[in-house]
């Protein structure tokens, strides 16, 4: 699944301030944890101090221990305090249910105090200090003073939930924090997002809106507007260009044709006028091609408008097969008409005619020779549809959505039938400016539709 910029940077920001969150509370309760062992080993070791020299005191005094006084002994800071005595021989004087390690009461008698943290059966934890007592010089006993963990650790799982709690909720708050600020700081870049989508070859006039932040976002808008700058000087020039040109190109086609069809009425060779007719045809060819030029770049510069006017759509649509009848003869086509009822609309006429002329014309190279083109007009609720259906070369599904692109004709038409990829085109953009839409449709079943969609 590919991520957006800014789900990726609500992740990384989330994922960062929840790992630096998680190594701060692990440093804190480490730092509490070892206060509180610091605090307790500081209690036991008083302690321990204060007994030992209660057992110098005896010894010296009685030659004997006296328990009783050794518990009666107040301890400060610490929790259910248990004592163990040790003689130097590691016989038990006083055992209150906690030992350690053998091995540690030997360590022990050599002089060193030991500190370590003991369970009992019960599965409680005691902290443990053991230091040897000396009377005169000579270690005659291992005391053992250990005090309760459970405050310490009921203290710190207190603060284990906190963390539970606060660490995903701060997590929470840091992803809401991330997605506000990224939202925020990718505004103006959605807006330029919006904007460029809705730039095409005839709104190339629009420009990016910078933010008021000179940052990086301002600089990015900044070098597209001036990308579409150039991309828009050079599309009028190419636009200028390709009026210029097929407004001058007609003019001596123009001479040629006229020149030429009065040769041909004055030759009486028919093999030279054979040859004059074949260069009549392309020149006919140029100056359709010269015209969808010139009309092209007049759409592209919005200098075409609607001319509306009140017209029977099914009487310009007769004419227009009418107009195109030797053309249908030629290859001994026949009309065919499904006119329900008299429609009339608010529509440019020569625009129109113009469509539906391309549509005929198209339907008669298309078909095969002594068949049917259909032609039908059905009025609905909101709008008129005019099909215009033939039977022959049928086109491919891949290609349905790129007829009605520039220049575009299939491989398959391009040696049989003369075009120039254009009259489509045309016929689309005739069609959208009065708000409607032109459909094809094309199987083995119903042949080749074109539909045309007209708003009532």
């Amino acid at each position: 699944m590919k991520l957006s910029i800014k789900l990726k940077i609500i992740i990384a920001y989330t994922l960062l301030f929840g790992t630096v969150l998680v190594g701060f509370a692990f440093i804190i309760y480490q730092n509490i944890k070892e206060s509180e062992l610091e605090r307790i080993d500081t209690n036991l070791t008083s302690y321990s101090t204060i007994l030992q020299s209660e057992l110098e005191e005896q010894v010296s005094d009685e030659k004997a221990v006296n328990m009783d006084e050794l518990k009666s002994i107040r301890s400060e800071g610490l929790q259910d305090v248990r004592l163990s005595l040790f003689d130097k021989d590691g016989n038990k004087i006083l055992f209150d249910s906690l030992t350690g390690d053998v091995r540690t009461w030997k360590e022990v008698i050599k002089g060193k105090n030991i500190f370590e943290t003991l369970k009992t059966k019960g599965g409680h934890k005691y902290r443990s200090f053991f230091s040897s007592v000396e009377v005169n010089g000579d270690t005659l006993f291992v005391l053992q003073a250990a005090s309760s963990m459970r405050e310490m650790n009921r203290a710190l799982e207190r603060l284990q939930l906190v963390f539970f709690l606060v660490i995903p909720l701060a997590l929470l708050l840091a992803g809401l924090a991330a997605y506000l600020i990224s939202r925020a700081a990718f505004r103006p870049v959605k807006k330029m997002a919006q904007t460029a989508r809705n730039i095409t070859a005839n709104s190339l006039n629009k420009r990016l809106e910078l933010p008021k932040a000179k940052d990086e976002i301002y600089f990015l808008g900044a070098t597209l507007n001036d990308m579409i700058n150039r991309l828009d000087n050079y599309f009028k020039s190419q636009k200028q260009f390709i009026a210029d040109a097929s407004h001058e190109i007609r003019t001596p086609l123009t001479i040629l044709q006229s020149e030429l069809e009065l040769l041909e009425r004055e030759l009486k060779d028919d093999l030279n006028k054979e040859s004059i007719r074949t260069a009549l045809s392309e020149i006919e060819t140029l100056s359709k091609l010269t015209s969808s030029l010139l009309t092209l770049a007049k759409l592209d510069s919005t200098q075409l408008t609607i001319e509306a006017e009140q017209v029977c759509i099914d009487e310009l649509l007769i004419e227009s097969a009418h107009f195109m009848k030797k053309a249908a003869e030629e290859k001994n086509i026949s009309f065919e008409f499904n006119i329900n009822e008299p429609v009339q609309l608010q529509v440019d006429k020569d625009k129109l005619k113009s469509v539906f002329i391309n549509l005929i014309d198209n339907a008669i190279k298309y078909s095969f020779r002594d068949s049917v083109i259909r032609l039908e007009i059905n009025k609905g609720l909101e709008n008129v549809s005019i099909t215009v259906q033939n039977f022959g070369i049928l086109i491919c599904p891949s290609e349905l959505t790129m007829i009605f692109d520039r220049f575009f004709r299939s491989n398959e038409v391009q040696s049989k039938t003369k075009g120039n990829g254009l009259g489509l085109t045309i016929a689309k953009e005739f069609i959208e400016m009065h708000n409607g839409s032109i459909s094809a449709e094309s199987d083995e079943e119903l042949g080749t539709r074109f539909i045309v969609q007209l708003p009532l």
